[in-house]
């Protein structure tokens, strides 16, 4: 054989085995793409799941988020009983069950169980948690869940598994949401609660997770002034809250536009509500009622191009409005002329994509308030001493908070020593820590019934005859002098959220209650709260406050 028949040959044998490697390398390539992969789902954490919608520039038209193997009920229907969640008596929490979904490949249905504390308001819920139920039992749905990490092994029955695997997309309400009208939402981190205890909902949105809703509440002790908040509604008819992105703030509060008159370029911090309340309120403050065109004044344009307005006419009833509370309280002795104070240009109006006209304020010129003085009694069943943090920014105390109160030595009676001298109770007074309480029901009391109410509910909340006699001492006298009241009771689990408190030893019985309060020259319509309260029980604290505002 010739050399050069050799070569031919082998040049051959080489290209077919390049050949035959390539086209196996291909094959298993193609191939294993084909196969399921798998996956480790005890590593995957919500927020390795991406839940952001895709924005649909279509304002009735949205994709929604579905899950395989779901049908959503239109009405949740109320279960029985099924005690799949046992706190203690004690802790005075009711739980209700509903089937909300029919399940093909889970089993025979979803369930959604609300967690609600001591509470007195008919519509919020603490907590929901969710089961799906099969042939043989139950299992907890710990992603769409949100029984505290601390409770739910130890409160749910025996005969509930944990599922730490299975999410339900279309339960999972986003940390960002984009509507169909380009909205951009934030979640609130709390606000849950359920459909058919909203107040008057109007639908103003669409979204891939769910329809958005706007409700209308007050807008504390401001007249003109109400409060715009805004839900998602999910597929079991829970709804969370949200806060509105304004377009032309940037995330540390700063309003960015241009001044009309001189072309100035501002960029500086405005308070997008009004009130500055004891806790953080992630809501806008909008006009209440129609704005009269002829009295806006052309102010600017905002860094996303929209116009801005002001008023400069110290006769309109907004601006007096915001001005009477300027003052109230803390401002006394920096008094300027309502001249002064509306030529300074202290707020401007935008009128949002939901077509309400929105207020900003300069924060120098925001309504006060605070925590007004919660005081905390300590009642150990016999002579302890005790650690006392509140999770807010203290402004005040008696005594001194420093870091904490750190060994109190409380008395069954009730007694405190603290560095030697006696109090009756621990006062705090300052700006909590967590979400504000969203104030969508109360009572409209007459000016007559002020003082006989209060004394009622108290009694009703859980406090004695000389905690109930320091209440009205301190909080009667600053009651709005008004044809009307509104009265809003805050209690433990929201006020946990709004200023925790750490007590050590823990006590057997917490009982805090909260009162947001608001004059009116006429009744309003207003859902009726429930109050109730828990028995004493072992070491016992109780703690009363509230809303310390200007009044009229």
């Amino acid at each position: 054989m010739n050399k050069s028949r050799i070569l031919l040959i082998t040049v051959s044998l080489v290209v077919i085995a390049l050949l035959i490697g390539l086209g196996g390398y291909y094959f298993t390539k193609n191939y294993q793409l084909l196969l399921p992969k798998k996956i480790d789902f005890s590593s995957v954490s919500d927020s390795k799941i991406d839940n952001s919608p895709t924005a649909n520039t279509d304002s009735t038209t949205v994709t929604k988020i579905t899950d395989t193997g779901v049908t959503w009920l239109s009405t949740p229907q109320k279960l029985e009983d099924l005690k799949l969640i046992n706190y203690p008596t004690e802790d005075g929490v009711q739980v209700e069950y509903y089937k909300v979904a029919d399940l093909e490949s889970d089993g025979v249905m979803l369930i959604s169980a609300y967690v609600k504390f001591d509470s007195p308001s008919y519509s919020a819920y603490d907590y929901v948690a969710r089961f799906s139920k099969d042939f043989i039992d139950y299992a907890y749905i710990k992603r769409n869940s949100d029984l505290p990490e601390a409770d739910y092994k130890d409160v749910l029955a025996d005969n509930v598994r944990i599922n730490t695997t299975k999410i339900y997309n279309s339960l999972s309400a986003p940390e960002v949401l984009v509507t169909a009208n380009n909205m951009k939402l934030s979640s609130l981190g709390s606000g849950l609660n359920i459909f058919s205890g909203l107040s008057d909902p109007k639908k103003v949105a669409s979204s891939n997770y769910g329809d958005i809703y706007q409700v209308v509440g007050s807008g504390g002790p401001l007249l003109n002034v109400l409060d715009q908040l805004l839900y998602i509604k999910l597929a079991d008819s829970t709804v969370w809250g949200y806060s509105y992105h304004v377009p032309f703030f940037t995330d540390d509060g700063r309003a960015q536009f241009t001044v009309k008159s001189d072309g100035t370029k501002v960029s500086n911090y405005y308070n997008q509500t009004l009130v500055a309340t004891c806790g953080h309120y992630p809501t806008l403050s909008i006009v209440r009622g129609d704005v009269d065109k002829n009295k806006l004044t052309d102010y600017g344009v905002t860094s996303t191009g929209d116009k801005i307005y002001t008023i400069t006419d110290p006769t309109d009833s907004l601006v007096q409005d915001i001005y009477e509370h300027y003052y109230l309280p803390g401002r006394e002795d920096n008094h300027l002329s309502i001249f002064a104070f509306t030529n300074d240009s202290p707020f401007f109006l935008w009128q949002d994509q939901l077509n309400d006209w929105v207020i900003f304020i300069k924060k120098d010129y925001s309504v006060l308030a605070e925590c007004g003085k919660p005081v905390v009694y300590l009642y150990p069943e016999k002579t302890t001493s005790v650690d006392v943090l509140v999770g807010a920014e203290i402004t005040k105390s008696e005594p001194t908070y420093n870091d904490g109160w750190k060994n109190v030595l409380a008395q069954p009676t009730g007694k405190l020593t603290y560095n030697g001298k006696n109090y009756p109770y621990l006062f705090w007074e300052g700006l909590g820590n967590g979400i504000y309480p969203t104030v969508d029901s109360g009572f409209i009391v007459a000016q007559k019934d002020v003082k006989s109410t209060l004394t009622d509910h108290l009694s009703k909340l859980g406090l004695n005859q000389k905690e109930s006699a320091d209440f009205m001492e301190f909080w009667l006298p600053k009651m709005p002098n008004t044809p009307f009241v509104r009265l809003t009771w805050f209690t433990t689990n929201q006020m946990n959220k709004l200023a925790p408190l750490t007590i050590s030893p823990k006590p057997d019985t917490t009982i805090r209650i909260f009162l947001d309060f608001q004059g009116l020259d006429k009744q309003i319509n207003l859902k009726t709260q429930k109050l109730s309260s828990i028995p004493r029980k072992g070491f016992t604290v109780v703690e009363w406050g509230g809303l310390l505002v200007g009044n009229k």
